[in-house]
């Protein structure tokens, strides 16, 4: 269908009044963020907008069911991937799960090795230097990612399973089997400012691969 302005000025107001965990009701702060969508361009209300591709949406449900402080937090980390995952149907399957891994590896990764860093008592510095190979990448990089999983495995496995370590940091399955963000239960524990580095990781990963709803965030209040 054809995106209008009425559409974003729709879709902004319905996530001004806050979104639920779940698909929640077709009442205004009540929903999540894909219903939302559903009930601002007038399609039947459920949490699979057909103009959105199911890789997006698996990976903004996943985002959109985490703990959130509040279903106000919730609406204002979603607003802008609500926009930007617009027409992203038109994207050929894999296009965007490729580019989201390597975007992750190179910021969200960094911030839990930082993490993890910080909370040592005796720090690694090896860790530092794996930060630092993951922000430089420019295409994924299986052999990195085997070396770090084996030297974290190795060093930290048994002391540090904490929630920053869930599932040992999801390393391995994470770049070789099935993407982080499609699911939540990996991260459902972190707190705000990670979230929101999420959003941000999966909003510019649709503006790399072009998605038609960019576009539209000028009309976003």
């Amino acid at each position: 269908m054809k995106i209008l302005k009425k559409h974003i000025l729709k879709i902004n107001d319905l996530i001004s009044h806050g979104l639920v965990k779940g698909l929640g009701k077709p009442i205004e702060g009540k929903m999540c963020v894909e219903a939302a969508i559903t009930v601002a361009l007038d399609l039947p209300f459920n949490d699979k907008p057909s103009c959105v591709h199911s890789e997006v949406r698996e990976c903004k449900i996943a985002l959109n069911d985490c703990n959130w402080e509040s279903n106000q937090s919730r609406a204002q980390g979603m607003k802008y991937i609500a926009v930007a995952q617009l027409g992203s149907d038109c994207l050929e399957d894999g296009v965007f799960d490729r580019q989201l891994k390597l975007n992750s590896t190179k910021r969200i990764l960094p911030y839990l090795i930082q993490k993890h860093y910080d909370k040592l008592e005796k720090k690694d510095e090896k860790l530092l230097e794996y930060k630092l190979k993951f922000e430089s990448l420019t295409v994924l990089d299986d052999m990195l990612w085997k070396e770090f999983y084996n030297y974290n495995y190795h060093n930290y496995y048994n002391h540090y399973y904490n929630h920053y370590y869930n599932h040992y940091y999801n390393y391995y399955n994470y770049y070789n089997y099935y993407n982080y963000y499609h699911n939540y239960d990996n991260y459902d524990n972190y707190n705000e400012k990670f979230l929101l580095l999420v959003a941000d990781v999966i909003l510019q990963t649709l503006k790399d691969v072009n998605s038609p709803g960019v576009k539209y965030l000028k009309w976003l209040k």
